[in-house]
């Protein structure tokens, strides 16, 4: 991979990678399960198994300028058949989300690469109106700064009909800002 990473930076790209979280392994799924806790998403111990990951992604490879995170959409339905590498929906309250996203934004800024967190959580838990709800947006995000975190949103409140209305939460937050649009389009059948 690291001779694409440079041909892409060689033409002024980054390269962002992306998950859906949690992603597992069955080793590391076992590992996890023996935490005091289990695999408690709301704790630091669980997010510091997945910031020394990160760390290491990091520096064995250093064309790599950020990971770009998604938590609504993992598990079962989006697992391939066969693969040792699944995502399990887990995510899903205020507190886990920040645990998430602080621990792995300060690995981030440690290695002055980015974290991507896109909002799109459709309905899951106490977060899952975070993508087109302000207050819940604010709850969540508010208190969360880092200039190595950017936030991705859909410029729609859900997937892009052409009758569906601008995200209100765009207005949101002082984070960096990511503007989510698609060419091709679903309302067009993606032709």
């Amino acid at each position: 991979y690291s001779r694409f990473f440079e041909y892409a930076h060689g033409k002024g790209m980054r390269v962002i990678l992306s998950t859906d979280m949690v992603a597992l392994t069955p080793a590391l799924k076992r590992y996890l399960s023996g935490l005091p806790g289990g695999m408690d998403v709301e704790s630091p111990e669980f997010w510091h198994v997945y910031s020394q990951g990160l760390s290491e992604l990091f520096e064995t490879m250093p064309l790599v300028d950020g990971l770009m995170i998604r938590i609504g959409e993992a598990g079962p339905l989006y697992n391939r058949k066969g693969w040792d590498y699944t995502s399990e929906l887990m995510v899903r309250s205020v507190a886990s989300v920040k645990e998430m996203l602080v621990s792995l934004t300060k690995t981030a800024e440690a290695h002055s690469k980015y974290i991507i967190f896109r909002t799109w959580s459709v309905g899951v838990g106490e977060v899952g109106s975070m993508h087109t709800d302000p207050a819940v947006y604010e709850r969540i995000l508010g208190g969360i700064h880092s200039d190595n975190l950017i936030i991705s949103t859909k410029l729609t409140k859900g997937d892009f009909w052409n009758s569906v209305p601008y995200n209100p939460t765009l207005y949101s937050g002082r984070h960096k800002r990511i503007v989510e649009l698609q060419a091709r389009r679903e309302f067009e059948a993606f032709n």
